[in-house]
Parts: C-alpha cells; structure tokens; sequence
C-alpha cells in the first residue's frame, strides 16, 4: 500500500486552452507552466519551480498528409524503433486505438538519461493531419509513481475542441 505521506497532493485543478493547438486538458493547481521558445505548439507543466525533469508536455503537430488506420502499423513500428534507440530502455506497456476520429498509441517505458533511470509514458494522438503528442515523465522511478496519479488525470483529460 502506498504511504499517504508520500503521495502527491491535489490542491484544486485548472483548465489549460490551447486554442491554436485546438485542444485542453486539466492541469493541477500550483504547477507551472513553461513555454518553449521557438516553438509555439509546445507546452510543458511541472509541480517544480526550479526543475523540468518532472514533467507533463504537449506538442501539437500539423501533417502533410491525412492519417489513415491503415498507416498505424507503420506509425507505430517507427514509435517503438525511436523508443528502443534510447539507451537501456524497458518497455512496459504498448497499446493502441483506432476509433472514426483518431488513432493513437500509447507507450510506457523506462530509459536511462545520463545516470539517471527516467520513466515516460507518452501518447500519440492522431487525427486527420494533426498530431498531438502528450508525454508523462518522472524525474526517477519514485517521482514518477508520486505523480502518476496526476499524469493519468491530465492524460486521459485531453480534449480536442
């Protein structure tokens, strides 16, 4: 069982727009939003002031092409070679989605970053010719499992609009 001391707390949650990337999704209160320079369609939060190695990030992409059911195993074979090129990485769990509006894969996984084991769980959502990319991170295992809680709310709240 998870000692209560060592969970994240909720303090209240807020809506984040991102009416040029047509979507929102719910933030917890308290977490700071970092934009990235140069790149408008990329948003990242964190519960830290001084740090972004705990993070929830947002890109939204735009596509030369319409993606169809069809491209997801080619999609999703390219998502898992760029995964597995990270070093010492473990997948832990693969899914996908396929509905009349998106496609999606869903990728949890642990790597080494310098000397630092990371988990990341990452979402690629497509739709038409927009991709949305949403990526949990823990600065370490422990981090990671404190804020999972919150990374799913956050994940599974994303809405397109």
């Amino acid at each position: 069982m998870t000692d209560p001391k060592n969970t994240a707390k909720y303090t209240g949650i807020q809506k984040f727009t991102d009416t040029e990337g047509g979507y929102y999704l719910w933030i917890p209160s308290g977490w700071k939003h970092i934009k990235v320079k140069d790149a408008s369609n990329t948003n990242i939060f964190s519960p830290f002031d001084d740090r972004a190695d705990t993070v929830f990030m947002t890109e939204r992409r735009s596509l030369k092409l319409k993606v169809k059911k069809e491209d997801l195993p080619m999609l999703k074979e390219g998502f898992l070679a760029g995964i597995n090129a990270l070093p010492e990485v473990e997948i832990e769990k693969v899914d996908e989605t396929v509905t009349e509006q998106m496609l999606g894969i869903e990728v949890k996984f642990s790597f080494k970053d310098a000397d630092q084991i990371r988990i990341r769980w990452m979402r690629l959502v497509y739709s038409g010719r927009s991709l949305l990319i949403l990526s949990a991170q823990g600065a370490n295992p422990e981090e990671y499992a404190l804020y999972e809680p919150m990374f799913f709310n956050i994940m599974m709240s994303t809405t397109f609009i």
